[in-house]
């Protein structure tokens, strides 16, 4: 009796060690190499463990998402111009969408917090970067690549989702109004290429931010998307 509660004991301590283990098993489909990478990944900096947290791969994370995404959207739109791809891109990777994916994929319940840290559901899109930085340096760029088309751009992403444009400039005039800030925009000419044109933006007299497009409603609403990033509004 006592040898069977014993190994019942073992085996619930096997389960929770091995808790992430099994949730990456089951979302990629194969055994991890390394858990304690994913693990890392799950961490925010709110748990203060050995100083180690998930920014770094939170950071690496997101530059494999935008090469992955930018080498599909390039194969899928092969007659689409740099800007619309530039914007499709940005319809997957800004917070909201990797928060929501975040949540579909199950990788917000594996977050990591100290104690008594309040949850903030951008926390979720942040695991998901660091997510496919882990996933990178385990399972190599071919492997992440197919994960984030299979599993987040044909499972998640719908094609309206994806294509659909977001009026920034709006928004940022909305912001401005809210914030009492006057906002200029102004354009010109390419200085290399004439069908191209570039707005500046100017908040209380300042420069803010840069964009280019190949109109000038374009290129004002590209600019002020940047504009809202720096400002982190968007």
């Amino acid at each position: 009796m006592r040898l069977t509660i014993l190994n019942r004991i073992g085996l619930i301590s096997h389960a929770k060690k091995d808790k992430t283990f099994f949730f990456i098993k089951n979302l990629i489909g194969r055994k991890p190499h390394n858990t304690d990478l994913f693990k890392l990944a799950f961490t925010h900096k709110s748990n203060t463990t050995n100083h180690r947290n998930n920014e770094r791969l939170e950071f690496l994370g997101d530059a494999i998402l935008d090469s992955i995404m930018s080498d599909i959207l390039y194969k899928r739109y092969p007659y689409k111009p740099e800007g619309e791809l530039t914007h499709y891109r940005s319809n997957v990777v800004k917070r909201s969408s990797l928060n929501k994916i975040a949540i579909s994929l199950g990788i917000s319940e594996m977050l990591i917090v100290a104690p008594k840290a309040s949850i903030s559901i951008r926390m979720y899109g942040d695991m998901l970067e660091a997510f496919i930085g882990a996933l990178y340096l385990d399972q190599g760029y071919r492997f992440t690549y197919h994960f984030v088309k299979d599993k987040i751009v044909d499972a998640l992403i719908s094609e309206e989702d994806l294509t659909r444009h977001h009026n920034y400039k709006s928004k940022l005039l909305e912001w401005g109004q809210q914030q009492r800030k006057e906002i200029q925009f102004s354009e010109e000419k390419d200085a290399t290429d004439e069908e191209i044109f570039v707005a500046t933006i100017c908040i209380d007299g300042k420069k803010s931010a840069t964009g280019k497009g190949k109109t000038k409603k374009e290129s004002h609403n590209n600019a002020a998307h940047i504009a809202l990033k720096e400002l982190g509004q968007e």
